[in-house]
């Protein structure tokens, strides 16, 4: 009974500091971008597919268009989350189904896809979705349809979730159906579902399929350091000391399991990731798909210990500080993330000041993440231009490709040289 006290207590109030952040900070930069798009629904966008714009366009219609209801999508995500994590180990270990909970409540990279919404949001859900009702086809046919719907949801949030493709075929496969009725219904249904971001990228010549590959893929240049950067973010992304357990336990579970859903589920992925780290430096989130099943395969032979306890309790006092950091700081950082979170609405109401001054109306910054933030909090919500000059393309590059860019624009930002060719002063 004290355990799961001890256990209850530390999530709940984790769930309740991230109510106060959601309330006491602004929106950074990539939510402020995802909110533009929800006002201009669409199948895809140019940088991913279009569920992150869905959800918040549900957020706003009942919360308001406001930081809440921006973000409730996020937190009430991330709640589901920790139900389909508890309701999975009811089926493959009943007993660990209260650790799981609590393990994945500590983990960093879930703690903030509760508060800051992002496609990762959707592609969790909807990725355990796909697990949990790959389980459940165990008793009952028919929910591996509702898994291969899940799973063209999962596409229709991020392209990574296309890394589970091969667990998903090992499924088939395992339980001789590869070539079966269930097998090619899930497939139909997964692509239905996955077809309004198919029909978007046919209609814009693979803009965003390319985009990704580029993106993420399409530098030249060999850095093996990368392998060992990734390595270290993922220890801080899965919230460290813990993660140095969830590290062994899943390995454990590899050599246990040798060829499984989760198994392949977990190390696809991030071999792939690594390898790509390679050429490219992959953000901490990428990896996301790997370190779901990662999570579930390490609880899955985790022991409740006193290592166990002692280290889910340090990495519990650390998120609490790094909770209260994000809303007050209490260190000072050179880098700090939370500085994303704060300062948006007051160079608004600084930009709208001296707008008004010099009679300009309208509004300009060389990035989308400017110009999304002022699109949010600048009264009017006008449409501010991103001019991308010498900047990568963005969504902003679709919307004014049939509009002409005034003359006159009053600019927050930096100039770059490639200004001088296009503006007379």
């Amino acid at each position: 009974m004290l355990k799961k006290l001890f256990i209850f207590s530390q999530i709940l109030i984790l769930l309740f500091l991230k109510i106060i952040i959601i309330m006491n900070t602004e929106l950074t930069e990539d939510e402020a971008y995802y909110f533009l798009w929800s006002k201009k629904l669409s199948l895809s966008y140019f940088d991913h597919p279009p569920m992150v714009a869905y959800f918040i366009k549900v957020g706003t219609k009942i919360m308001g268009e406001n930081e809440l209801g921006v973000r409730f999508p996020a937190f009430f995500t991330g709640i589901l989350f920790l139900f389909f994590i508890y309701m999975i180990f009811r089926e493959i270990k009943k007993e660990n189904s209260l650790i799981a909970v609590y393990i994945t409540s500590l983990i960093l990279l879930f703690s903030v896809g509760a508060i800051v919404i992002t496609p990762d949001t959707p592609l969790a859900l909807f990725l355990i979705l796909t697990f949990y009702f790959i389980l459940k086809s165990k008793h009952k046919n028919y929910f591996i349809y509702l898994a291969g719907i899940f799973y063209g949801l999962s596409l229709l949030s991020k392209y990574q979730a296309i890394l589970i493709l091969p667990a998903i075929l090992f499924f088939f496969y395992k339980n001789k159906k590869l070539l079966s009725k269930e097998f090619f219904l899930f497939l139909i249904l997964s692509i239905l579902f996955f077809s309004p971001c198919l029909i978007w990228n046919i209609k814009n010549d693979f803009l965003s399929f390319k985009f990704q590959l580029y993106h993420g893929y399409g530098a030249k240049e060999v850095k093996l350091f990368n392998i060992l950067i990734f390595l270290r973010d993922s220890l801080l992304v899965l919230s460290f000391p813990l993660s140095i357990l969830i590290y062994f336990y899943a390995i454990k579970g590899v050599i246990k399991e040798k060829i499984s859903f989760l198994t392949l589920a977990f190390s696809f992925p991030f071999i792939f990731f690594i390898t790509s780290s390679i050429k490219t430096r992959p953000e901490a989130n990428w990896a996301l798909p790997a370190y779901i099943f990662m999570i579930v395969l390490a609880c899955k032979y985790v022991k409740e210990n006193r290592v166990f306890y002692i280290t889910g309790f340090i990495t519990f006092l650390l998120l609490i500080f790094v909770h209260l950091h994000t809303i007050t700081p209490l260190i000072k950082l050179k880098k700090d993330p939370t500085y994303r979170m704060k300062g948006w609405e007051k160079l608004a109401d600084d930009f709208e000041w001296f707008s008004q001054r010099y009679g300009i109306k309208n509004y300009a910054a060389n990035n989308y993440q400017i110009a999304s933030e002022l699109s949010f909090y600048l009264k009017e919500k006008p449409f501010v231009y991103s001019l991308n000059i010498n900047s990568r393309q963005n969504q902003f590059t679709l919307w004014q490709k049939n509009k002409k860019i005034p003359d006159t624009l009053f600019y927050a930002g930096k100039i770059n040289e490639g200004f001088k060719k296009i503006f007379k002063k």
